[in-house]
C-alpha cells in the first residue's frame, strides 16, 4: 500500500492488512524471494562493515573531528562544502569506494541529522531490502525527538529548510510538515541555506 493510500484508509484496514502479511519470524517469509533470511543478514554485515570500514579510516577520522571542532550550528555548511563533496574529500586523503554515497539526509522524528553513509545492497535483495547506512547527527537531547509513531514517522522536511533551520538553531519540530515542492511556510525563512551560497 502507497503512503498516501495508507494514510487515506481506515484504521482497521491497517489491521487486514497486518493479517494478511506473514510474521517476519514465519520461516516462509522468504520463500518467493529467491533469498533466505541467513543470505540477507550476511549481505547487510558485509555492507556495514564496508561503510564502518570508510568511516574509521584515519582520513574520514580527521574530517568528522574538524566536523565536531565546529560550532553546531556552522555543521551543516562544512557538511556541505567539505563531507559531500567527493572532490574535497578526496583532496583531503579520504578514500570513497566506488558504491560508498556520503550524501546529506532528514527523518520524519526531526532528528537533526547532518548526513548519512550509505550503501545499496545487491539488487538481489532489494525486494525486501534496499540500502544500508550510517546516519551521524547533530548534537540534541536524545528525549527531545518523538518516539510517538505519528511523529517518527512523518513526511521529513527537505534537507536544504532542515539544514538553514540547524545553522539557525531552530526547533525542527516547531515546524509543520512540508512536501519538497510546498513553499508555503517556508517563504517566511527567505532564501535556503544552498540557495543563498549556491
Amino acid at each position: 500500500m502507497s503512503d498516501s493510500a495508507q494514510a487515506m484508509a481506515p484504521a482497521d484496514a491497517d489491521a487486514d492488512a497486518d493479517a494478511e502479511r506473514p510474521a517476519l519470524d514465519d520461516p516462509h517469509v522468504y520463500d518467493d524471494l529467491g533469498f533466505t533470511r541467513a543470505e540477507l543478514a550476511a549481505a547487510m554485515r558485509a555492507t556495514y562493515a564496508e561503510l564502518i570500514a570508510f568511516v574509521t579510516q584515519p582520513a574520514f577520522v580527521a574530517v568528522y573531528d574538524e566536523l565536531w571542532s565546529r560550532d553546531a550550528a556552522d555543521r551543516p555548511r562544512f557538511v556541505n562544502e567539505v563531507i559531500v563533496n567527493r572532490a574535497e574529500l578526496e583532496r583531503r586523503g579520504v578514500d570513497v569506494p566506488e558504491g560508498i554515497l556520503v550524501q546529506t539526509s532528514a527523518f520524519g522524528d526531526r532528528r537533526p541529522t547532518l548526513f548519512a553513509v550509505k550503501k545499496f545492497l545487491p539488487d538481489r535483495f532489494h525486494d525486501a531490502w534496499e540500502n544500508v547506512n550510517l546516519t551521524f547527527d547533530n548534537e540534541y537531547d536524545d528525549a527531545a525527538v518523538s518516539r510517538d509513531p505519528e511523529m517518527a514517522w512523518r513526511r521529513p522536511l527537505p534537507v536544504s529548510i532542515q539544514n538553514t533551520l540547524l545553522a539557525e538553531a531552530a526547533d525542527l519540530d516547531a515546524y509543520p510538515d512540508v512536501g519538497a515542492g510546498d513553499r508555503d511556510w517556508s517563504r517566511g525563512l527567505g532564501d535556503t541555506y544552498y540557495e543563498r551560497d549556491g
